[in-house]
């Protein structure tokens, strides 16, 4: 069975250039196609790998509810490891950009308590479960980084382990009072001014791969190469469409 489970998986290597599979914590395990190297980041990460070997040498195929049939063990394993790339195992970052026009210069008396706020909700969102990565500069925010020439347009731009832990942040946490009182100093937008969408892992999404997707949703709706909260699209479905 772990010849199988290598060959599956030197196949996504092939195609794909290498597959990082989290463990632990986020910690890394690499996959690489010379023979499956492994670069182990961390103790949890090796206990990780090797669990995921001893599944593979010992393990029965067990199906996504927990029942092995004990048949066709090839076609298990294929149809396993299918469930585990949809649900993020071989993962993937999940990337969200939310962008708005601000009602008044950041230093004047509109934006004043907005941008108090910057450091404690940046603090919180760092130690939030599933973070990953924030866009940012020298000030600890990105609000003095440029997205077009209007200078009152503001982008926030993330990356997390799960649009799962991105739900719970923006809406059952401390941030949740900000995006209610939005309306206190953004314009209203029209058209969506947000939207989520799949990145390597390791990846750090630019403004301009952000606004790429923004103009995308806007012009299509959601799909699996930029989707809401409401609309969502697995790692299997981005895979499938080919925008991953």
């Amino acid at each position: 069975m772990y010849e199988r489970v290598r060959e599956l998986i030197l196949a996504e290597v092939e195609s794909r250039g290498e597959i990082p599979v989290y463990g632990c914590d986020g910690v890394m395990v690499l996959f690489q196609k010379e023979d499956i190297l492994v670069e182990v980041d961390s103790e949890a990460a090796e206990e990780f790998f090797y669990f995921l070997l001893f599944m593979a040498v010992f393990a029965p195929a067990v199906e996504p509810d927990g029942e092995g049939d004990g048949e066709d063990d090839d076609k298990d394993l294929d149809e396993d490891l299918s469930y585990f790339f949809a649900k993020g195992v071989f993962a993937v970052g999940h990337s969200l950009v939310n962008v708005g026009r601000i009602l008044g210069p950041m230093d004047g008396p509109v934006m004043a308590e907005f941008a108090a706020n910057l450091d404690p909700i940046n603090a919180l969102a760092e130690s939030s479960p599933g973070f990953v990565w924030r866009l940012k500069d020298e000030t600890n925010n990105a609000t003095s980084i440029p997205v077009t020439e209007d200078r009152f347009l503001l982008v926030n731009l993330s990356v997390w382990r799960t649009v799962d832990d991105l739900f719970a942040f923006t809406y059952r946490s401390a941030h949740t009072e900000y995006v209610r009182r939005r309306a206190e100093w953004f314009e209203r937008m029209k058209e969506m001014f947000f939207c989520c969408w799949y990145v390597p892992a390791g990846h750090a999404p630019t403004v301009a791969e952000a606004m790429e997707r923004i103009a995308y949703i806007r012009a299509h709706g959601p799909t699996p190469y930029a989707f809401t909260f409401k609309q969502r699209y697995t790692v299997a479905e981005a895979m499938a469409a080919g925008v991953l």
